[in-house]
């Protein structure tokens, strides 16, 4: 559910307004309205950038995080001040740029070493001796193709080394004599041996394992020191957001700030206000007031706002999606999955997780997925599928969840959701515009429930008597005038019916194609289910004629394979294709329009 708030006016003394910002910040439920863009202040996007490029060093240094040896961060973490925190975030860049030079240092020395490595390891000081003594040593490469026989007498060409398709040779002449110079590349060499360039890339090479000890100690000892220092900016940011956010009246002496405050934090609010003799008011919310939202929900659904947040929050006026679609996207998953197998492995997976993890958001997620993997499991065991093997009850033809049923069971599932998507909608149209504006969709929920029942109960129920049949019609004809006559109310009749007679198109186009979407439940379960028994009838085939010794080892290595990619593809396609469903054809239906600002309050960040 959408938490209501309330809207407030402080009044504030000029001089007073940077102590009353402390108590408001001391609070930390005031979500302060914003008059102006802070990116339009240049010392706030200063501050917005600074944020920017701290967050990319934290997450280039917890990469090298080690989560085995991580220390336990100092208690008094507000004691580290805004200078500590910029030393340490420049130590960090330090070491990462460190890092960066060394790479590029280690790969052009071993260019370096490659070269030198075709000519072998030799002393330079001898070819020195050799051009002191009136020699003249030059250096050439060439291609086998290029190189001739004669060179040898020719130029006095000696043969070092041949590497694939290249010939590196050496000429010696006499300083003084006249001589030729082979059509060759001639290679100016460095004053070094191979030996020493080696020697310098072994260098560069601890100067690297030092360095990734650094980076790793900073990661696994150090890294709440930037978190501390960005949690410092945020709430200087906050502050200074908050400074400007206040339009000035009365010759500039006093200060008008406009806030948000959840009804249930309103007593505390107004007690503290009172008592420090500050002067608030209570206001009437406005149509086009940016109303902050909270969401808040049972022990159930709110594990899976994230979800929510993922596509968009809804606007105030709305009604919260969450607790509507999360039954039915734990239904999808599990549905997709279809096998009991994988739910109880991704269960397991999930608990031990949670159990091990301390970040809050980590085990937010690890509920959501221990709820999945429950969900799978369950209807994995009502379809009877195990790790690709049918179980006997669900081999009977009188199987009720046997494939055919499960597609005409994806469709129903599909039809109910579309179903109170609309009557979800019509609740929306009544919560903002008033029960007159909303009756024509009602109606349209109505005349599809009750032709749907004219027309189904014949089937399923044999000798039903008839009037329920009358009956049922005569309320889908009602409500198709509703739908026609009402559906716009001030509007002249005409317009109604003509608007009535477009609606009753888009719904029955839109209500096909979106109803046809919810095959897809059944086909990627189906889907998941073969594959897991092909990889079964793989590892029993195939080794079926090798020695037991070979054959349960490879037996095992296969399924393993086979089942790991078969779990990983159904946990991407149970995902995926359920938020297709949520955020295509039951946002669609129940005319979700989001664009929600979160609920952010002043306060000082922890």
């Amino acid at each position: 559910m959408i938490v209501k708030m309330e809207k407030y006016i402080f009044l504030i003394f000029h001089q007073e307004y940077k102590e009353f910002l402390y108590k408001l910040r001391s609070l930390g439920v005031v979500h302060i309205g914003e008059t102006q863009n802070p990116k339009d202040v240049a010392a706030l996007q200063e501050t917005i950038e600074a944020r920017k490029e701290l967050k990319a060093t934290m997450r280039a240094v917890k990469s090298f995080q080690d989560m085995e040896n991580i220390t336990e961060s100092p208690v008094a973490k507000t004691e580290h001040s805004m200078e500590e925190g910029l030393e340490s975030l420049k130590e960090a860049q330090y070491l990462l740029q460190r890092r960066n030079e060394l790479e590029q240092e280690f790969a052009a020395k071993q260019r370096e070493v490659n070269d030198m490595t075709n000519w072998g390891d030799f002393d330079m000081s001898t070819i020195q001796k050799l051009r002191d003594n009136g020699y003249i040593i030059d250096f050439f490469s060439t291609t086998k193709s290029n190189f001739k026989e004669d060179w040898e007498d020719k130029y006095n060409a000696v043969v070092i080394n041949n590497v694939r398709s290249n010939v590196y040779f050496i000429t010696i002449n006499k300083q003084g004599e006249d001589y030729l110079k082979p059509e060759a590349d001639l290679i100016r060499m460095p004053n070094k041996s191979l030996s020493e360039f080696e020697a310098e890339l072994n260098g560069i090479e601890n100067l690297q394992v030092e360095n990734i000890k650094s980076l790793c100690h900073f990661a696994n000892n150090r890294l709440w020191e930037l978190e501390e220092y960005d949690k410092q900016l945020e709430s200087n940011f906050d502050f200074s957001n908050a400074l400007i956010q206040a339009e000035s009246q009365a010759s500039e002496t006093v200060k008008v700030l406009q806030g948000w405050v959840p009804e249930e934090s309103v007593e505390t609010l107004e007690q503290t206000l009172e008592a420090g003799g500050y002067f608030f008011k209570k206001m009437e919310i406005e149509e086009g007031d940016k109303i902050p939202v909270k969401l808040k929900n049972n022990a159930f659904a709110r594990f899976f706002e994230p979800i929510t947040e993922m596509f968009s929050l809804p606007n105030y006026t709305e009604i919260d999606p969450t607790p509507l679609f999360a039954p039915f996207f734990l239904l999808f998953f599990g549905l997709c999955f279809g096998d009991a197998g994988y739910g109880l492995l991704l269960l397991i997976a999930a608990t031990i997780g949670k159990i091990k993890s301390d970040s809050k958001g980590t085990k937010n997620v690890c509920t959501l997925l221990q709820y999945l993997g429950g969900g799978a499991l369950v209807i994995g065991l009502m379809v009877g599928t195990v790790f690709g093997v049918t179980l006997p009850y669900a081999r009977k033809e009188s199987f009720i969840l046997n494939q055919d049923n499960l597609m005409t069971l994806s469709i129903i599932i599909g039809l109910i959701q579309i179903l109170f998507g609309k009557f979800i909608a019509a609740l929306k149209v009544k919560k903002q515009q008033g029960l007159k504006y909303s009756l024509s969709r009602f109606a349209w929920v109505l005349v599809l429930i009750a032709a749907g029942a004219a027309l189904i109960l014949p089937v399923l129920i044999a000798g039903i008597s008839p009037t329920v049949i009358y009956i049922c019609w005569g309320v889908a004809i009602a409500g198709l005038l509703v739908a026609f006559f009402y559906n716009s109310p001030g509007k002249n009749p005409l317009i109604n019916v003509g608007a009535g007679l477009w609606n009753t198109y888009n719904m029955a186009s839109g209500l096909l194609g979106d109803t046809l979407s919810y095959i897809r439940l059944f086909a990627i379960g189906l889907t998941s289910g073969i594959l897991g028994s092909v990889f079964n009838s793989l590892a029993i085939d195939t080794t079926a004629t090798a020695p037991w010794y070979i054959r349960f080892p490879l037996m095992l290595l296969i399924l393993l394979i086979g089942h790991g990619l078969n779990m990983g593809l159904a946990i991407i396609s149970s995902l995926v294709h359920p938020l297709r469903l949520t955020f295509v054809e039951f946002y669609k239906n129940n005319e979700f329009e989001g664009g929600g600002k979160p609920y952010s309050p002043f306060r000082i960040k922890k």
